[in-house]
């Protein structure tokens, strides 16, 4: 007859969980490079081989900057990061001042179902230490299965998937360990971990991904304060052409 464990000695497995404490996970973590979102997620940062959810309803919020701290750590690592179906073409020197290595970086332009297919291919590779996601394509396509085949993707290479969806999904069932509600806040990005792996919903948190500079107030020349217009990294993706049309 087997002699029974000490209590103590299975409250220590990694399988169980006690209300109210965030759990150790025995998964490789890379820091967001943000210390109150690193906080509040147990792997004690982005989880390698794992899907994170960034719901956004605004576009040029900072959303992406979030990520710019982890690309940095993965194309010095020398993975590959690929951005499938994003609305907008990342500004090179910006990515360059966040120290990315761009010729890690690749684009993907994809619609659809072939959105979602290039997403899970990349990430089941193993080339690819990241890949970043958007939906507005896809959207009717993205149920829970297009999740979990993402989820099991991300696994299987080890990859860090970040999929940006619109806030209105929040209340849809997902396979994704990790969702992060995120919304401009003066300057600042307010995110709601409303989901984490084994741990209840965290509070919601402030986090600065702009310079300080940029936030800083000036005064003009009549003495008064201008307030900064705060924009993302990032330029519209449309022909040259469109965009000389529209400015007439």
């Amino acid at each position: 007859m087997a002699t029974p464990r000490p209590l103590d000695d299975i409250l220590k497995h990694p399988a169980v969980w006690r209300y109210g404490e965030a759990p150790t996970l025995p998964k490789e973590a890379t820091n967001f490079g943000f210390d109150p979102l690193d906080q509040v997620l147990p792997a004690g940062g982005w989880e390698e081989g794992g899907l994170t959810e960034i719901l956004a309803n605004e576009q040029g919020i900072g959303e992406l900057s979030l990520l710019l701290p982890a690309a940095s750590r993965v194309s010095k690592a020398g993975r590959g990061i690929v951005l499938v179906a994003p609305p907008f073409v990342p500004f090179p020197h910006a990515w360059e001042a966040k120290e990315v290595v761009l010729k890690q970086v690749v684009i993907i332009r994809a619609q659809g179902k072939e959105a979602l297919w290039a997403m899970e291919q990349a990430a089941r590779s193993g080339a690819c230490g990241m890949v970043i996601g958007w939906t507005a394509s896809c959207a009717k396509d993205t149920n829970y299965q297009a999740l979990r085949r993402l989820q099991m993707a991300a696994d299987t290479g080890k990859t860090l998937l970040a999929l940006y969806r619109p806030q209105t999904v929040a209340g849809d069932a997902s396979a994704a360990p990790t969702r992060l509600r995120v919304w401009a806040a003066a300057g600042d990005l307010q995110i709601h971990a409303f989901k984490r792996r084994a741990a209840m919903p965290a509070p919601p948190i402030r986090v600065s991904v702009y310079p300080k500079h940029w936030t800083r107030p000036r005064r003009s020349r009549g003495g008064q304060v201008a307030r900064p217009v705060l924009v993302d990294a990032a330029i519209p993706l449309t022909p040259p052409s469109q965009q000389l049309n529209a400015s007439r």
